[in-house]
């Protein structure tokens, strides 16, 4: 899809590629929302399941702040250190530190599809 949108709108691949991410919408009954605040009902999944899962839901980037309060942990600094970076490393979440936003990948997207919404279904 991302190619006829970059062919019809005469854009680059990537600005195609944000265009179709923006229109697609993955719901799950697994992540419930309300006013701006997203959680995921399954107190069992760990927090970094979580926010894997959290960033599926979404379209685009997600503000470190909001992240963190959706998964409601409380130290700024542990959330960056023990649950960002070690996704960022792995290649399942791209991590602005500078923007302070989060955008999930296609290796996270796969993960999510593949490993952990099959365990919620």
């Amino acid at each position: 899809m991302a190619e006829l949108v970059r062919i019809f709108h005469n854009v680059t691949l990537d600005e195609a590629q944000v265009a179709v991410d923006i229109m697609v919408e993955r719901k799950h009954s697994i992540v419930w929302q309300v006013d701006g605040i997203k959680r995921v009902l399954a107190p069992d999944m760990t927090t970094s399941d979580q926010i894997l899962t959290l960033l599926y839901s979404s379209n685009g980037w997600v503000s470190e702040s909001d992240l963190r309060t959706w998964v409601e942990y409380k130290n700024p600094t542990d959330f960056r250190s023990k649950r960002l970076k070690p996704l960022h490393k792995d290649r399942f979440i791209e991590f602005d530190a500078v923007k302070q936003r989060v955008h999930l990948t296609t290796r996270g997207t796969k993960d999510v599809e593949d490993r952990i919404l099959p365990k919620y279904v």
